[in-house]
């Protein structure tokens, strides 16, 4: 049969919108589905903490989201710095124990 390939379809809208797709959704979305993209194992999907090792754009997006309409710059500062500093603090404590305080711990 010749032209078995062309079909007829009558849901236009439907047709255009897969076509076309959703560019401001994908601008939205992907920020916060970075694992997706990224193939991120440290970071899973059901994790709905900040961690450090996420892309520093994500934490923003996610920190904007957070914040609201109005964001104060400061604010959305100091949380991302607490964000991304959070192993840089875990180690210098680490450090900063006598290793008679880490024979105790053990």
């Amino acid at each position: 049969m010749p032209f078995n390939e062309i079909f007829c379809f009558k849901n236009v809208e439907k047709l255009q919108s897969v076509l076309i797709g959703d560019p401001r959704r994908r601008i939205q979305v992907d920020p916060l589905e970075f694992h997706n993209i990224l193939c991120c194992s440290c970071c899973n999907k059901s994790g709905k903490g900040l961690l450090p090792s996420r892309h520093d754009s994500s934490i923003m997006y996610s920190l904007a989201q957070e914040h609201g309409d109005l964001i104060n710059l400061h604010d959305w500062f100091q949380s991302f710095r607490t964000i991304v500093l959070q192993n840089t603090n875990k180690r210098k404590q680490k450090s900063k124990q006598t290793p008679y305080q880490r024979r105790e711990k053990k």
